[in-house]
């Protein structure tokens, strides 16, 4: 999503809640909200009678842990304009992202992308 964010300049996100199915359903068992799974479900309920200890902890989401890589990504594209120019951090979101619905999904060119961003942010 946000190398989306960046083709589109848009300019943030908005998640108006972050645990939606534990206050209509048990996350655990069914994400399947407003039309798709997960929707509205960046944590899990971490009830000690669920995944043990003693205290209530938010449990992380797979779909939270990939909006964190992609803000990751989104850095490494500021750092790159910081450093080449506009132009260059362009180039690598073109690379991958063709239209709002198309664009690149193999995760290795990702991976590729990350690592030749990198290598040109550090200059090695």
């Amino acid at each position: 999503m946000e190398w989306l964010t960046w083709k589109y300049k848009i300019g943030g996100e908005l998640y108006f809640n972050t645990n939606e199915a534990y206050a209509k359903k048990n996350p655990w068992s069914d994400v399947y909200l407003f039309g798709g799974n997960g929707d509205g479900t960046l944590f899990y309920p971490g009830l000690p009678d669920v995944i043990g200890g003693s205290t209530h902890i938010p449990v992380e989401s797979i779909r939270l842990k990939l909006i964190r890589e992609g803000l990751e990504d989104y850095e490494y594209l500021a750092l790159l304009k910081k450093s080449r120019g506009q132009k260059a951090a362009d180039h690598y979101v073109d690379m991958l992202v063709l239209t709002a619905y198309d664009y690149d999904q193999d995760p290795k060119k990702l991976y590729a992308l990350r690592d030749s961003m990198g290598r040109e942010i550090s200059g090695k």
